[in-house]
């Protein structure tokens, strides 16, 4: 398998499910290599690459080791449902002048300063920064935007965190 780097759809099943599995105990999660053994050692192929692993799972956009996080509504409770559906709906409707859609964001962000002088890129190297630097705060980075057909506008606003008496 290791001079052939395609799976057959069979066998690239196995791995995309193994892959997406619980990891073995005392894990958190599988590396390329650990899937690559267990591939072997359950007799779906003879032998495989931690590389062919790598790219199987690069083709199909599986990242196991990422996790997104959203609302999982309580269960049995139909209130908190009707509630997220209604506001999921509002996204779903057309655009009307009469009526504007606007859409806000926020995200706090940690404020940073350099400790030392980064080193200007030159030929053949890039701008070199140390890893070591200065808390500086928090902000508050707040997105107002239209959804529209004809345009969107956007408004970006950075406010600095408030901080209490010093």
């Amino acid at each position: 398998m290791d001079g052939n780097k395609r799976l057959d759809g069979d066998t690239e099943a196995h791995l995309l499910a193994l892959a997406c599995s619980e990891a073995p105990s005392g894990r958190e999660r599988w590396t390329w290599r650990m899937l690559a053994d267990k591939m072997v050692e359950l007799n779906y192929v003879e032998s495989i690459s931690h590389e062919t692993v790598r790219q199987t799972l690069k083709k199909n956009e599986i990242k196991p080791w990422q996790k997104e996080c959203w609302v999982i509504p309580p269960q049995q409770n139909a209130e908190f449902v009707c509630q997220m559906e209604s506001v999921l709906e509002v996204d779903q409707r057309s655009y009307h002048d009469d009526f504007p859609f606007v859409c806000v964001d926020e995200a706090m962000k940690q404020l940073v300063k350099e400790t030392r002088t980064p080193i200007p890129a030159q030929s053949g190297k890039p701008e070199r920064f140390d890893y070591q630097y200065e808390r500086n705060g928090t902000a508050n980075l707040l997105d107002f935007g239209q959804k529209s057909k004809k345009f969107a506008s956007d408004f970006r606003e950075l406010k600095p965190k408030r901080r209490g008496n010093r």
